[in-house]
């Protein structure tokens, strides 16, 4: 959006100390007239007059202390502004010009480049945002996809927290069949079937001796 701009010392400027104080406002509502609708210092005499709510005198004072001059409808005037731009600044209806606005304020030229510039600033902006979006925003990416077909081999268990392996991993294992008869087991039936009725044991009590048929059939059965 367009400004005016005042020069810090706007407040003892002798021209602005002889217009007088009501002049000095009325010229400074002019100065943001022209920067609301780019006149390059053109202000209309029908606002102007509606400013000073019909005081002629007002708007004489700014004449005589040359901070602006009465211009025809028809007449035009060639400026150049701040960037150098050479411009011719026509004038359709009677009105004031205010000779050195362009020198403090942004012309029309200047407005419509600074316009221009932010209009292609944020479309190339827009571009670049659209293009690292991609076209489908909220389509997930294919290496998302290709990462959630993926099966691990192993899973957290949610209870226990611990490593869970696949079924076809785990290894089926036999209950482990009867120990065959050693030369240690054979001295160890002979040794028991030694030992009468009356004799005891390590901790005092009577060993029974073992059965003879029984022994010969584990033999058997081994062999």
């Amino acid at each position: 959006m367009p400004c005016a701009f005042l020069d810090d010392e706007y407040h003892g400027n002798p021209k602005i100390i002889s217009a007088g104080n009501e002049a000095a406002g009325v010229y400074s509502r002019a100065l943001s007239y022209c920067a609301a609708f780019s006149t390059d210092g053109f202000v209309s005499a029908a606002w102007a007059l509606q400013a000073v709510a019909g005081k002629q005198a007002v708007l004489d004072r700014l004449t005589r202390a040359t901070l602006w001059e009465p211009v025809s409808g028809g007449d035009a005037a060639e400026i150049t502004d701040r960037a150098d731009n050479e411009i011719t600044v026509e004038f359709h209806e009677n009105g004031f010009f205010i000779l050195d606005y362009t020198l403090y304020n942004f012309s029309s030229v200047e407005i419509a480049d600074r316009r221009k510039k932010r209009s292609d600033a944020g479309r190339k902006g827009a571009l670049i945002k659209w293009q690292n979006a991609g076209k489908h925003p909220g389509k997930p990416s294919s290496k998302r996809l290709a990462s959630a077909r993926q099966e691990p081999e192993q899973t957290p268990s949610k209870r226990s927290g611990k490593q869970m392996t696949p079924a076809r991993t785990r290894a089926h294992t036999r209950a482990p069949g009867p120990s065959p008869l050693t030369p240690q087991t054979e001295e160890h039936l002979e040794r028991d079937v030694s030992v009468g009725p009356n004799v005891t044991g390590d901790n005092g009590r009577q060993v029974k001796p073992p059965d003879l048929k029984t022994v010969d059939q584990q033999i058997g059965g081994a062999a």
